[in-house]
């Protein structure tokens, strides 16, 4: 069995690194940080190179040689990476720019002793590879290495702080892959050489590639797809080289025609497929760009929405105290006669005045409504009560609109439903709700009717009538905000708001509600009370004075 070599790890190691240089920089030549980490990569490539050498060469002149050379390029990558940490990926001022140039003067003395005694003493040739005795200027080495890596490590913290989710998350992923190299650097080159033991020396080195990698990665997640065509390309080459490999040495005249043959269809094969993944990551950039602009476009929309709402609010509590206002000197005029007697004129036109008050005060208080629900500021304040007791109450407030409509109102109320908690104010105002868009909604002389039932472990409630009816396209949008389906008749419109409150109170007594209808043949509205025997849990008790609907 063949002996382990270190240079059978430095070899493929120094390939793969020069091929990262060579993409960081390609991918953005015009980017200073792409530029930066392509030199630091590139010192890598040349330090594992240095380090190959060393091993592979048989002449102990040359071994030693190299083993001087290999502490060179390692001696820049901290100063570069540390100017890399002051521009990614946001640009810090330092109060002294000279300190970004200073950082570099310990790397210029590494080549000037470089050829000293001060670094190599000695090499010594293993079955494994070189084993080299160092002087003092290795520890200075990795002194002024782990310093300024340190120094380079808190300006990505220091920045991560000022910088959006993205920008953390790649410099997380450098800080980590910093790490990683570093703890593998430590045991096998520090550590386990204390101990006697240089053969894994190779490993540590070689482990870079996880710093640069995991790095490379953090700095073009979103150029990732370039990578496909790159290994596609090289996997397709190695093929090819392969098969023209074979065919130079093929003897018979026969056998070199038929791999000339498989040679040409794999080139044409290879061309193909390269080709179908250029396209492929073509349309998938495409696609990235669009959701990339779709997600922009939608949390602007979320922005907007909220801004929406929020002035809504506003402009609902600003609206609400003139109103109330407005309302009270009405009344005061009209029903406590102050002021003096009116004529018919002046009492017509106050009239006009209080029935558009009292709908724009609707309007006002639906709005409100709609804001404190939407911000979690409606809370229920429980009571064991009877439905039964609630529905009749509903009616009799509801009941004289009932009347001047002319409308039949039958009551069917099942009489061993029993008591439960709930919020009587708010499933009272679900029912007034429901009942005043049957008496609305269904032409003078209609057929209305309240019914509770049980239904398994709930209580049921259903508001029936034979009026216009909602379209089946209207149905599924009828309890969302500003949605009334299909209404012809102007005099008839309201705020779009009510059914929408109805169906967050319902929720939230942890009840469901529907919708049964057909246009023109009238529309029956169910909802359910779960059965309590207990008072539910309320986070909100003792927070002071309850909001109220109305």
């Amino acid at each position: 069995m063949q002996e382990f070599r270190s240079y059978y790890i430095y070899l493929p190691s120094l390939v793969v690194t020069l091929g990262l240089a060579f993409y960081i920089y390609f991918i953005d030549r015009k980017a200073r940080q792409n530029s930066l980490f392509a030199l630091i990569t590139f010192c890598g490539t040349l330090w594992l190179l240095a380090l190959y050498l060393s091993d592979y060469s048989s002449d102990i002149s040359r071994t030693f040689f190299w083993s001087q050379i290999a502490l060179i390029p390692p001696a820049f990558i901290p100063p570069l990476f540390y100017n890399f940490s002051l521009i990614f990926p946001k640009k810090i001022i330092l109060k002294f720019q000279i300190v970004r140039y200073l950082v570099f003067a310990p790397a210029l003395g590494i080549i000037f002793l470089a050829f000293t005694p001060l670094n190599v003493i000695a090499v010594v040739q293993k079955t494994w590879g070189t084993e080299v005795s160092s002087g003092p200027l290795y520890t200075i080495f990795l002194a002024y290495f782990f310093l300024i890596i340190v120094l380079s490590t808190i300006n990505l913290i220091k920045t991560r702080r000022v910088v959006d989710d993205e920008h953390k998350s790649q410099i997380v992923y450098i800080i980590v892959g910093l790490a990683i190299t570093i703890s593998i650097n430590l045991i096998t080159n520090v550590v386990l050489v204390i101990f006697g033991n240089s053969s894994l020396s190779a490993v540590g080195t070689s482990s870079t590639l996880i710093f640069l990698g995991i790095t490379i990665y953090a700095m073009v997640r979103k150029h990732l797809f370039d990578i496909r065509i790159l290994l596609t390309e090289i996997s397709s080459l190695l093929v090819l080289f392969a098969l023209i490999m074979q065919l130079l040495v093929s003897q018979a005249m026969w056998l070199r025609i038929v791999n000339l043959i498989i040679v040409l269809l794999v080139g044409y094969g290879s061309y193909l497929l390269i080709r179908s993944v250029k396209e492929e990551i073509k349309r998938r950039r495409q696609i990235q760009k669009l959701a990339d602009e779709l997600e922009v476009a939608n949390s602007h929309l979320k922005e907007l929405d909220k801004e929406k709402d929020d002035f809504l609010s506003m402009a609902s509590h600003e609206l609400n105290s003139p109103l109330a206002a407005i309302r009270g000197y009405l009344s005061m005029i009209l029903e406590d006669h102050m002021g003096g007697k009116l004529s018919a004129v002046h009492k017509k036109y106050l009239s006009n005045i209080s029935v558009s008050t009292d709908r724009l005060i609707h309007l006002v208080k639906d709005l409100l409504n709609v804001s404190r629900i939407e911000q979690g500021r409606i809370h229920l304040v429980y009571s064991q009560v009877s439905i039964n007791d609630l529905i009749n109450q509903a009616v009799s407030e509801i009941r004289p609109n009932v009347n001047v409509r002319k409308h039949h109102l039958s009551i069917n109320l099942e009489k061993e439903i029993p008591l439960t908690w709930c919020d009587a104010d708010r499933i009272t105002e679900v029912i007034i709700n429901l009942l005043s868009n049957s008496v609305k909604y269904t032409d003078e002389g209609g057929k209305l009717e309240v019914i509770s039932k049980m239904n398994n472990s709930a209580i049921e409630v259903a508001v029936k009538d034979n009026g216009i009816g909602v379209s089946r396209e209207s149905q599924a949008k009828i309890f969302e905000k500003f949605e009334q389906g299909k209404i012809s008749r102007d005099e008839k419109k309201g705020t779009g708001l009510g059914l929408f409150i109805v169906k967050n109170l319902v929720e939230l007594h942890k009840g469901k509600i529907w919708l049964d209808s057909e246009e023109g043949k009238g529309s029956e509205f169910h909802f359910t009370v779960p059965v309590l025997d207990k008072k539910p849990h309320d986070p909100h008790e003792g927070e002071g004075e309850v909001l109220k609907l109305s």
